[in-house]
């Protein structure tokens, strides 16, 4: 068994023409999913201050959306070995411009809105614990009991959508948020406030994201040669010197084609996802 194994990889030694075979300690994704989610009404939170504002507005429009944090756990499924749970809770900044008036400029303010997602990925399974010389005050490392893998989550620039002011007729009282990071809560100016109010926001986002799960593991790979930088780095000893180095920006005043983003190769297929997008955006192709 041994001996297939090793003639096994030395035959990829003879057929890559390498010069050496090296065992790497790496994290192996085993399992990953990518996802596209249309995250409809999303219950925007205030500070104080800024719920005033929302209380005396006539209208609202939204403005920006950006991720602050994603919140990451996982745990094993029962009767599914080497399969996981991981929970993600994404907690998004959305800037909001809110209307209190005709002539009166929009007041831009920033809210909370919190989206939870469940998500289920083979992970594997091991019985081994990994100790290593970077470890804590007690002497061992952290989530070594427990054998679990680690979770990953990679976030787009979200889309915002759409904002919606609602009047609240039917008197519905909002749940406080039982806990939110100090990461997220730096962001804001004071804390959120939560009851009956006479009017509240809801926000509509596009979120995508790829989630995979990843174990700690060993791994022989081909490699040539050392990493070694090709380039010497280059010290400016003026202002003029280093101004003198950047080339003119010729795109800034000449903006690309589409089709130039791209190689030749994906230009057919590019060209063919926007004929198709037109169809589904009801354009006419004008040439």
């Amino acid at each position: 068994m041994s001996e297939n194994f090793t003639q096994h990889f030395e035959n990829i030694f003879i057929n890559q023409n390498s010069k050496d075979m090296v065992a790497i300690n790496t994290n192996k994704i085993y399992d990953s999913c990518a996802a596209k989610d249309y995250l409809e009404n999303l219950h925007c939170y205030f500070t104080e201050s800024d719920q005033n504002i929302v209380e005396h507005s006539q209208g609202v429009k939204i403005k920006n959306t950006s991720v602050l944090y994603v919140m990451l756990e996982i745990e094993p499924i029962a009767f599914r070995k080497g399969f996981f749970s991981v929970d993600s809770t994404f907690f998004f900044e959305v800037k909001l411009d809110m209307s209190t008036g005709i002539t009166i400029p929009p007041t831009t303010i920033k809210s909370l809105c919190i989206f939870f997602k469940k998500t289920i990925l083979f992970g594997s399974d091991g019985e081994i614990k990994v100790f290593s010389s970077n470890f804590n005050n007690n002497g061992l490392e952290i989530n070594n009991s427990k054998n679990l893998p680690k979770a990953v989550v990679q976030v787009a620039n979200p889309l915002s959508l759409s904002a919606k002011l609602h009047n609240n007729l039917c008197g519905n009282t909002h749940e406080k948020i039982q806990h939110i990071p100090e990461s997220v809560t730096k962001h804001f100016n004071g804390s959120f406030v939560c009851g009956n109010f006479s009017k509240f926001v809801t926000a509509t986002i596009g979120l995508f994201t790829i989630t995979h799960v990843e174990r700690n593991t060993q791994m022989l790979v081909v490699s040539d040669d050392f990493g070694r930088p090709n380039n010497e780095c280059y010290n400016a000893t003026s202002s003029e010197e280093f101004f003198t180095c950047i080339q003119f920006p010729t795109n800034e005043f000449f903006p690309p084609q589409v089709p130039k983003f791209n190689t030749k190769k994906d230009r057919v297929v590019s060209n063919k996802n926007i004929i198709k997008n037109n169809k589904m955006c009801r354009c006419r192709k004008l040439f």
